[in-house]
């Protein structure tokens, strides 16, 4: 597997802040989420290459199964990122429109590279570092709870 990294400014300031104080900051543990964020990246590229609109995004992690779906996405407003009602900023499933496709598309880059985004980053997760982003280029005013759950599928 292709291993991912912060640059050397943005894990300087990670370093200081998480070392020795989270668990999961770790390489291998911000090489999986900057991971995640590339396939993100790979994805959106090909949605932007294709040329073709679409209404609305369901972006969900492959080992998932949820409950309480919304049942119309037509009446999600699509001005905002929908997640399920729990944590801070989930990242199990993403519900938006074409407003945030760029936003995603741009995610990795701005995750390994920008420090003003680094130092909104309260806890080395993927949730956290999601959360600190949408904050650095909107608001939280941005993100929409559903009441919908999901479930992980792990042995």
């Amino acid at each position: 597997p292709q291993e991912f990294q912060f640059q050397k400014d943005v894990k300087s300031i990670l370093d200081s802040k998480f070392t020795d104080k989270h668990s999961n900051y770790t390489e291998r543990g911000y090489s999986n989420i900057l991971s995640q964020y590339k396939s993100i990246e790979e994805v959106t590229n090909l949605v932007l290459s294709s040329k073709k609109k679409y209404d609305i995004f369901v972006m969900g992690r492959y080992d998932i199964t949820t409950s309480n779906f919304p049942s119309n996405l037509e009446t999600l407003d699509t001005e905002k990122i929908h997640t399920q009602d729990c944590n801070e900023f989930p990242d199990g499933i993403h519900i938006y429109g074409n407003r945030f496709l760029k936003w995603f598309n741009e995610l990795f880059e701005d995750a390994r590279s920008n420090i003003d985004l680094c130092k909104l980053i309260q806890r080395p997760s993927s949730e956290m570092i999601k959360k600190a982003y949408l904050q650095y280029k909107y608001d939280m005013s941005f993100h929409k709870k559903h009441p919908m759950r999901i479930n992980i599928l792990r042995k």
